[in-house]
């Protein structure tokens, strides 16, 4: 890296701060010259353009430039030609902030740099929202050049917490009024959602209500949920908050069945289903009097969500005494409420047998044709196999059919049917019936 000297015999150079003209160095001078990143070419250009008078350019002459609150703002300046004139920088409120590379004002944020040569950047560090404005870049030039930089500062939303509304506990038809207080440059817009208990807070329900108040009229059981405002300028990161909305109200029993049936001996379950927010005394009722668990008693809660439980009465070995009506009632700060239900004896009924195929037999007559007849009297006996002999019905004859093999015992008429177009029912032997021999009765009376 070479050091050069360069004496430069010029006229009053000067620039423009506060509206006036300022003298920026006697003439002639004697300045020394650090070429950082030049070489002895850009010396030799140097000389040249003073020479030759050319006169120095600025790369534009203005822009815009935005930055976040809190990071390094660049304010770009690039000059060519700039030989022996100087650079000055000045802020929104016309202060001169730096004179070539030095800075001026007691800033220690602010500095300037050069990363080549025709760069006289202006960077600010931790920028702040105040610092937003028009700066220039100034070349003490006859007349004086300037670049204009607007330096916007934004700010991200942000929800401030102690202005925004919080959890809540509200009645069933107040109003209710949710604020969402933010900040942010520019101002952020804040969407309202809505995350369902029903769906466990897994989704969000666009509202579509814009703004920071969120204002519900005449609210229900149903509006019980979590609120978020959700806030966005365009400046990452997106902030939310949550509200929960807790709304109250007074109980409401329900039965499903008013009447139920028990016989004595076995145990029964009585339940009834109680929506209120918040849940309160929750009890059944016998004669006036609070049943608790005990021997006799077994009382259970179950939790169906949404503000809905089971109150579960199970009764054990049920008797005469327990047999009448039993009330479930229910309370909170807001009001009460009960259904009464009937427990009534029911009485045994002997159950229908259940026919077993595969060891049991259908009971059935087999009936054939003889030519000798004879005569007999005899009760059917359903426990034994049996033969009998019947003759002499009005000369009729019967023949032995294929189709008709079976005679089913009729638990109505009480007797055997021999299935045909004779339709003989036989109740007892005493009768006389021609050509026919009846055997082989079988009976169960599991099948009767």
């Amino acid at each position: 890296m070479k050091l050069y000297l360069e004496i430069i015999y010029t006229r009053v150079y000067g620039f423009i701060a506060n509206g006036q003209r300022k003298t920026a160095l006697p003439s002639p001078t004697l300045i020394l010259y650090k070429f950082l990143n030049g070489t002895f070419t850009d010396h030799i250009a140097r000389l040249v353009e003073g020479l030759l008078c050319i006169t120095p350019e600025f790369d534009s002459y203005e822009a815009n430039v935005t930055s976040t609150n809190g990071t390094t703002a660049v304010l770009p300046c690039t000059i060519n030609h700039l030989s022996s004139h100087q650079v000055v920088w000045t802020n929104p409120e016309s202060t001169i902030v730096s004179l070539q590379i030095r800075r001026i004002i007691d800033d220690v944020r602010i500095s300037v740099e050069r990363p080549y040569i025709k760069d006289w950047h202006l960077h600010i560090r931790n920028v702040r929202v105040s610092d937003s404005g028009e700066y220039t870049c100034q070349i003490n030039t006859t007349p004086v050049k300037m670049k204009i930089i607007n330096l916007k500062v934004v700010v991200p939303p942000t929800i401030i917490s102690h202005l925004s509304s919080t959890d809540m506990e509200v009645r069933e038809g107040d109003t209710v009024t949710l604020i969402c207080n933010v900040t942010g440059i520019p101002h952020p817009n804040v969407t309202w959602y809505r995350q369902s208990a029903s769906n466990d807070y897994s989704t969000m329900e666009r509202i579509g209500q814009q703004g920071e108040v969120l204002v519900i009229h005449n609210v229900s059981r149903y509006c019980d949920d979590v609120y978020e405002c959700v806030a966005k300028n365009g400046i990452p990161p997106v902030v939310s908050r949550k509200i929960k909305v807790s709304v109250d109200f007074a109980p409401e029993v329900q039965l499903r069945n008013k009447r139920i049936g028990q016989v004595s001996g076995r145990e029964t379950i009585l339940d009834c289903r109680i929506t209120a927010s918040p849940q309160g005394v929750t009890v059944w009722m016998r004669n006036g009097k609070e049943l608790v668990n005990n021997e006799k008693y077994s009382i259970e809660v179950f939790n169906e969500g949404g503000h809905t439980i089971t109150l579960s009465l199970r009764i054990t070995q049920i008797k005469a005494s327990d047999f009448g009506e039993y009330t479930c009632l229910a309370s909170n700060h807001l009001g009460r409420d009960r259904e009464t239900m009937v427990l009534y004896e029911k009485r045994r009924t002997t159950p229908a047998p259940t026919e077993n195929r595969t060891h049991k037999k259908r009971p059935f007559i087999n009936y054939t044709n003889t030519e000798h007849l004879s005569g007999g009297q005899e009760d059917i006996n359903l426990d034994k196999n049996i033969m009998v002999t019947v003759k002499n019905f009005s000369n009729q004859s019967f023949k032995n059919d294929p189709s008709h093999p079976l005679a089913p015992w009729s638990e109505s008429s009480g007797c055997f049917s021999i299935i045909n177009d004779n339709g003989l029912c036989l109740k007892s032997i005493g009768m006389y019936i021609f050509g026919i021999i009846i055997s082989s009765v079988l009976s169960d009376h599991s099948l009767l």
